[in-house]
């Protein structure tokens, strides 16, 4: 999930989506965090180098008796510096979260998003929002990404590609 055109939300959504068939009980993973690039036009009209500088964050998958995935809580430590590799001009972002994801019918999920949080897609969003933002994720099998809607949003939050420009 870090393909040319990444999104931050979809470093967390693919963990998800890849996890195992069948289980009982909570299953408690690492959430992939390796630093990239996401190229001009996959968020901002520039391109953007991700760095990890602290990557605690796990996944907590519940699955139900069947091995199908019923929630996952995402929670810690997680901070990474966005640059605008045209101009060197950068920020550190700090999004302890958490988060809930559910599934819906039709396979998008709907991701509860509390405390800071960063959400890119290539489809016009791409945004810091410190509060709570409830959005549907959407995978786009052509880009390998997913689709950020927006349901509700309260708390102060501003454009990332502008901050960075």
């Amino acid at each position: 999930m870090k393909g040319s055109v990444a999104i931050l939300a979809t470093v967390l959504l693919a963990t998800i989506l890849a996890g195992p068939a069948s289980a009982k009980g909570p299953i408690i993973e690492p959430l992939p965090g390796d630093d990239f690039v996401i190229p001009a036009g996959g968020a901002c009209s520039f391109p953007i180098s991700v760095e990890f500088l602290v990557n605690r964050e796990k996944g907590i998958t519940f699955l139900d008796d069947e091995g199908n995935f019923v929630r996952q809580i995402i929670t810690g430590a997680l901070s990474y510096r966005l640059t605008n590799m045209g101009t060197g001009t950068s920020i550190t972002l700090n999004m302890p979260g958490p988060g809930i994801v559910t599934p819906n019918p039709g396979g998008s999920v709907t991701i509860t998003a509390h405390g800071p949080w960063v959400l890119f897609d290539p489809f016009g969003t791409h945004m810091y929002n410190a509060g709570r933002t409830v959005f549907i994720g959407t995978f786009d099998p052509d880009l390998g990404v997913f689709r950020i809607d927006i349901v509700s949003q309260v708390g102060h939050s501003f454009d990332l590609c502008e901050a960075l420009s």
